[in-house]
């Protein structure tokens, strides 16, 4: 009893005096047990060898009372996980249902899985011995204790938290899920849950819900721990010149560098979050999960394996060898070695230590302590971090499809000349996508965005399309057919970040293109022309198709590719031309079309040019002269060619226009593929 109330008082000292007393004079069981927790929690090797020796004496006092053998075992979890699996086994053997022991002998069987999954002993030239079988008898062994641990107990978070973490070892983060959800449920405050459940939706492509857990692991985390998690870890993956300023940055000179990091690196602006930030956000709670070292107050996330799963994500394989001791020659131990692969590269790690860190293998060249890995990764990711900081492939709910696309500019002709019409073209394959039961086999939200140089969007137009309008389909082939459409923005001239997006409702399928882009400045008062818009239809008075230009319905062509079964028509227009005094424009036309390959075939497409008036052979190309008379000073141009009986292959077609009244020639091209 006075033993008790000085540990109330906090004297230690006097309280071991007391007890030793006790055991002295009364061999009690209670204060061999007294005696044990206060040297185990001194946390020295000599300290808990003294513990070790009191529990023992306590439980040859008791031997059924579960508390005294708990502490030994937790004990011998100090020395050997094996030595602590059967001492919980033992505990069992009293008390089948004791919820500690069930949950510590799955944790001893996880770390084992965890140890042994991926695992290899390579000793010289003999063939590799795999563990992987050991590894999988861990894994059930560990999962039937868990299981057991909430059957005993459904309020043991940590069980729950634990089996999932298995499950996402084992690539089965969806069983993992509800787990985590049961801890939020008992325990809504808890960040961690929602931490590492935004990591399992985000495994599983549920987007929306993983921005919604890490959103809410933020709130909950504090400020220190706000900033590691999406500051600090992001500085790994700028630019290493900005990086280097860091240190002369405020925090909110520091942050607003990092979130402007993120806007640029959004790559889909069509959703409400970041992909990309989501995958860092993955990527920081899986190192946080499996390469801490709580002992050493290390976050996995500033470790050398966090670095590089945070600037280059998981790698394809892993493989961990065994260590051992070489005695042949020269005594040396083989270091437990992490190999890491990439499709582009191998990296080593090594627990030199034996604590858990594995540091970036270097070459020791008269140490007898070896990585079994024969690179320098040390030194090769000093090289990585200036000239690839950082590897991401872009991760959609859907799959990634191609949608053929192009980009046409024309002056604003609605009042403000200073303006630029921009218009994105674009095909969606209609080949093999119907489905009786499909409504809407190609229906799609679409967004075409500007973003200025801070990635903050300046412009932006965005809508879902549901039904097709076979008015705007295009044919290729007998099986190859495209519904057509256009999103036309005004814009003032600049050098911008373009970004045209799709989503596909049936399947979320994404198509995502961003790009540097320049919006040209149109002339106010000097001959100007536009680019060349190659198109399937133009007319004048018929339905109205993709764009409108004037009183023109124009349906574009986005691949630039035409058959025989397609038609061609050549649109463009000229601005500011000269008026005379009778307020007539005169123009002289000048249509070049040249083959790309070296065998151009000019003599078999010359031979087939019946219907171009003015066509001279220069130089192995095609060329058509035409000269026109308007009355405005800007002019839409658009003909109609035939290439039935060209050649197939690549084609440059360039438009050149002079003013005949100044003398002055404005020029445009584009490619045309005819196959």
């Amino acid at each position: 009893m006075s033993g008790l109330q000085s540990l109330k008082t906090g004297n230690t000292e006097e309280a071991i005096s007391y007890f030793k007393v006790a055991v002295d004079s009364f061999s009690f069981a209670d204060s061999y047990y007294e005696l044990a927790k206060i040297y185990f929690d001194k946390n020295t090797v000599q300290s808990r060898t003294i513990s070790r020796k009191y529990i023992q004496k306590a439980i040859w006092k008791d031997e059924t009372n579960i508390e005294y053998r708990l502490l030994q075992a937790k004990l011998m979890e100090k020395f050997s996980r094996k030595m602590a699996y059967h001492v919980y086994q033992n505990i069992l053997n009293i008390d089948a249902n004791c919820t500690e022991a069930l949950f510590n002998l799955g944790k001893i069987k996880e770390l084992d899985f965890y140890e042994y999954n991926n695992s290899v002993l390579k000793v010289g030239s003999d063939p590799s011995l795999s563990f992987d079988e050991f590894a999988i008898e861990d894994y059930l062994q560990a999962e039937g204790f868990f299981k057991r641990t909430i059957k005993s107990d459904s309020t043991c978070l940590a069980a729950y938290f634990h089996l999932s973490c298995l499950y996402q070892e084992i690539e089965d983060p969806q069983k993992g899920i509800p787990l985590i959800k049961k801890i939020i449920a008992i325990d809504p405050d808890n960040k961690q849950a929602y931490t590492y459940l935004g990591l399992l939706y985000y495994k599983t492509s549920q987007m929306d819900s993983s921005n919604f857990a890490y959103k809410n692991a933020l709130k909950l985390m504090d400020e220190k721990q706000k900033n590691e998690f999406k500051y600090q870890s992001s500085s790994f993956l700028v630019d290493e010149s900005l990086r280097k300023k860091f240190n002369n940055f405020s925090s909110i000179e520091f942050e607003e560098s990092i979130e402007k990091f993120w806007q640029s690196s959004d790559p889909l602006l069509l959703t409400n979050y970041n992909e990309r930030l989501l995958e860092h956000y993955s990527r920081v709670a899986y190192s946080n999960l499996k390469f801490s070292v709580p002992e050493n107050e290390l976050y996995g996330w500033n470790t050398d394996r966090g670095e590089i799963l945070i600037r280059y994500g998981e790698p394809a394989n892993r493989l961990r060898y065994r260590p051992y001791i070489s005695a042949g020659g020269r005594t040396s131990l083989k270091l437990k070695t992490d190999l890491w692969f990439y499709k582009d590269k191998v990296l080593g790690f090594v627990d030199e230590y034996w604590n858990g860190n594995f540091r970036f293998s270097t070459t020791r060249p008269y140490s007898r302590h070896i990585s079994q890995f024969a690179g320098d990764t040390d030194f090769f990711v000093k090289d990585l971090r200036r000239n690839e900081p950082e590897n991401y492939e872009p991760k959609f709910i859907g799959p990634s499809i191609n949608v053929p696309y192009n980009v046409v500019q024309f002056k604003n002709l609605d009042g403000n000349s200073r303006e630029t019409d921009v218009y994105v073209n674009y095909a969606m394959n209609l080949s093999n996508l119907f489905n009786p039961d499909d409504k809407f086999p190609i229906a799609h939200k679409y967004g075409l965005f500007l973003l200025d140089g801070k990635s903050y969007v300046r412009n932006k137009k965005t809508d879902l399309l549901l039904k097709t309008k076979p008015e705007k389909n295009i044919k290729l082939g007998l099986n190859e057919e495209y519904q057509i459409n256009s999103i036309g923005l005004k814009t003032k001239p600049d050098s911008l970040k373009m970004a045209f997006e799709i989503m596909r409702i049936s399947d979320n399928a994404v198509s995502a293109n961003h790009f540097y882009y320049k919006i040209k400045s149109f002339s106010i008062d000097e001959l100007d022309i536009s680019d060349i818009l190659l198109s399937e239809e133009v007319n004048e008075s018929g339905t109205s198709l993709a764009i409108k230009r004037g009183k023109l319905n124009i349906l574009p062509n986005p691949l630039n590719e035409f058959t025989s079964i397609s038609s061609i028509y050549i649109y463009y227009e000229v601005y500011n031309l000269s008026l005379d005094k009778n307020k007539t424009a005169n123009f002289e036309q000048r249509v070049t079309l040249s083959k790309l390959e070296v065998d151009s075939g000019v003599e078999e497409i010359w031979s087939s040019v019946t219907d171009f008036f003015g066509f001279t052979n220069e130089e192995d190309k095609l060329t058509l002269i035409n000269n026109y008379k308007a009355y405005n000073k800007n002019v839409p141009v658009y003909f109609q060619i035939d290439m039935s009986k060209y050649s197939k292959g690549n084609y440059i077609l360039s438009i050149e226009v002079e003013d005949m009244s100044h003398k002055t020639t404005v020029t445009s091209e584009t490619m045309l593929r005819w196959r």
